[in-house]
């Protein structure tokens, strides 16, 4: 038989793991830097898809900003309109309302006169 054969292959074994660590680690690596490449790449193709698009469609996105101005300045006179006529409708009937109390008032004074 071979002389130390139990600590040639406790050592074959040392190394061996030592090796499978450094592998996995270095997989892990290889694993983030291509991550960030890829992330890093379609990014800057996301960045130039949009410049590219914002050349081609700015006129368009001009006018339909503007149409969505207009149109949220008429919805804002739609609801003021309505509110301008509830208060006034409101005003009416407070006015009313109260001009019958002062009238109930009055003649509850009248009788206390008497």
């Amino acid at each position: 038989m071979v002389p130390n054969l139990d600590l040639i292959v406790l050592a074959f074994l040392h190394g061996t793991l030592i090796c499978a660590v450094v592998v996995v680690v270095m997989l892990m690596i290889l694993i983030c830097l291509s991550l960030s490449f890829s992330i890093a790449l379609y990014s800057v193709a996301l960045v130039d898809l949009y410049d590219v698009l914002q050349l081609f469609l700015s006129p368009y996105i001009e006018a339909l900003r503007t149409d969505l101005q207009l149109g949220l300045v008429l919805i804002l006179y739609v609801l003021l309109r309505y509110a301008v006529l509830v208060v006034l409708a409101a005003k009416t009937t407070a006015m009313a309302v109260l001009s019958q109390l002062k009238v109930k008032l009055q003649q509850q004074q009248q009788q206390q006169h008497r």
